[in-house]
């Protein structure tokens, strides 16, 4: 087994068989990195990876890759604005060789009954209602094609992964609205590939989402799923069987999907 398949298969056993309820995204990032550095496999897990854009050895970098007649449009923010920096959510090394792993967790709104410091506060929110799906799918394609320009651009980099985890099970299907054309449904049989656009010019307030381009061309393999059956005040979840007959607001289902860069 490479390191590439090796890594894909701890996210894979860190999801399918964990039982922690994750609150946000920077609790996946760092339980995630916390259960790839326990394995003692790996040399160094680096968290909040960051590339300087505005460095002379990043802009070389670009140029190189402008050469090639690509473009880099998926590092503007919007409204021909681009970012000072990245920071890639997690870095795996291995025998000097890297494998940068970008994380998006998008969840909707579910309430739990939670106690701290042995008091309760009642049902309360514990996961946010993100909303804006057609934002999700375009970020989640924008930080593959970033992937593919740091693994073309630095010889190190050997490989890598964007992983996305929802409870929103529209992520699924196959989108309604302006982002049909960044779908991450099931059963989409044709691979992506660059340029992707959006439909009917959308604009988020007077700012437009550049298009980008992927470079390889992504197929989508299919969700997993898994049902967690929550008991927040002890600290713990724990994975239950689909067939399990606790009330929804006892149980949570998450779906997740992997694309390898």
């Amino acid at each position: 087994m490479s390191i590439l398949e090796q890594i894909e298969a701890d996210i894979k056993e860190f999801l399918d068989k964990g039982t922690k309820l994750f609150f946000n995204e920077r609790d996946f990032q760092v339980n995630l990195a916390f259960f790839l550095m326990n394995k003692r496999i790996y040399d160094n897990i680096f968290l909040e990876y960051s590339l300087p854009l505005l460095s002379k050895k990043m802009k070389e970098k670009e140029a190189e890759w402008e050469k090639k007649g690509r473009d880099l449009s998926f590092f503007q923010r919007g409204g021909n604005k681009s970012e000072a920096s990245i920071r890639i959510d997690v870095v795996v090394e291995k025998d000097g060789l890297f494998y940068p792993i970008e994380l998006k967790y998008k969840t909707k709104q579910k309430n739990g009954e939670i106690q701290r410091f042995k008091e309760d506060f009642g049902k309360i929110e514990i996961l946010k209602n993100h909303g804006a799906r057609n934002i999700g799918r375009y970020s989640f394609w924008k930080d593959v094609a970033r992937l593919e320009f740091i693994k073309d651009s630095f010889e190190k980099v050997k490989g890598g992964f964007c992983v996305f985890i929802t409870n929103d099970n529209k992520y699924t299907k196959k989108p309604t609205d302006s982002s049909e054309n960044f779908t991450m449904q099931e059963d989409f049989t044709e691979p992506l590939k660059g340029p992707l656009f959006w439909k009917d010019d959308f604009k988020l307030g007077n700012t437009t989402l550049p298009t980008f381009s992927l470079q390889g061309k992504h197929k989508i393999k299919g969700w997993r799923s898994f049902v967690l059956g929550c008991d927040i005040n002890s600290g713990n979840s724990s994975l239950i069987d689909q067939s399990n007959e606790l009330t929804e607001d006892k149980k949570i289902n998450f779906y997740y999907y992997i694309v390898e860069v």
